[in-house]
Formats: structure tokens, C-alpha cells, sequence
């Protein structure tokens, strides 16, 4: 099973305008893992993922990397398409 983890911050601007288009992406595809990450409260989980800029997913399958998205390439249509 694919998992998704969503690294942002509540300070983030462009974080708080993709939440919306990640909510929507949580209930259209189902058989996926996800996972939200405020690298705030987690810094330390963010750091192990190598997360320099937010908003940043990382899509994993079997706990290895498939694909990462950060900053203006985080978009829904990416993500589905990513998770597809």
C-alpha cells in the first residue's frame, strides 16, 4: 500500500491553500496511507525525510520513496497523478 505524507506548518500560506485539494485527494482515492505533518510539532520526522521547503508529500510504497513534491510543483493534479 502506497503511503502519503504531507509535511506543512499552520504559519504556511501556500500549505493552507493545498489543504482543501488534499482533503479532496484523501476521499477520492482510498487505498492509500495518509499521513499530515506539522513540521512544528515533528520536526524530527521531517528532518529524517530531508524536508527543506513546505509544502513537501512524499509518496512511499513498501517504505521506499516513489516520488516527492515540494514547493509550486505541490498541486492535486500531481498527486493524483503520482498515486495512480
Amino acid at each position: 500500500m502506497k503511503q502519503v505524507l504531507y509535511f506543512s506548518a499552520p504559519w504556511c500560506a501556500p500549505c493552507q491553500s493545498f489543504a482543501p485539494q488534499f482533503a479532496q485527494v484523501m476521499t477520492d482515492i482510498q487505498n492509500v496511507s495518509y499521513e499530515k505533518v506539522n513540521i512544528d510539532q515533528d520536526f524530527e520526522k521531517a528532518r529524517a525525510y530531508g524536508v527543506r521547503a513546505i509544502p513537501t508529500i512524499v509518496i512511499l510504497e513498501d517504505g521506499k520513496e516513489l516520488a516527492r513534491l515540494a514547493g509550486a510543483n505541490v498541486n492535486k493534479a500531481t498527486l493524483e497523478q503520482k498515486l495512480s
